[in-house]
């Protein structure tokens, strides 16, 4: 090997250290950013599931409790419908009925705003 030819073989050499070490640092961050990434996507995937179960769990509740208001308010509706017959209870009778609905609906609603969570 002649003068001449050493420094260029010796800047080539520092150049590929150089490529390479600046190649395992992009490398490094990237590995990095893409653990960030799927580790951001499996925590949302899990709050997903935790949502999924509670909205079934909800649905179940709201089903339950449809069934039971019907069981509850069927007695009421056939007596109703009974007094409807004389027309002089049948203004009465609609008054109730507002009311009762108005009752069922106010505490549906107070139902719902005690089991959404608190934002």
């Amino acid at each position: 090997m002649n003068k001449e030819e050493k420094p260029k073989r010796l800047r080539r050499l520092l150049d590929a250290i150089i490529i390479t070490t600046v190649s395992s640092i992009i490398a490094t961050v990237m590995a990095g950013l893409a653990l960030v990434v799927f580790q951001q996507v499996h925590s949302a995937q899990s709050a997903i599931g935790i949502h999924e179960i509670e909205i079934k769990s909800l649905r179940g509740d709201l089903t339950k409790t449809q069934e039971l208001l019907a069981e509850e308010l069927a007695p009421i509706k056939a007596h109703l419908r009974s007094l409807e017959a004389d027309p002089l209870l049948l203004e009465e009778i609609q008054k109730l009925r507002r009311e009762i609905e108005e009752r069922f609906e106010n505490e549906a609603n107070h139902q719902i705003q005690q089991q959404l969570p608190n934002n």
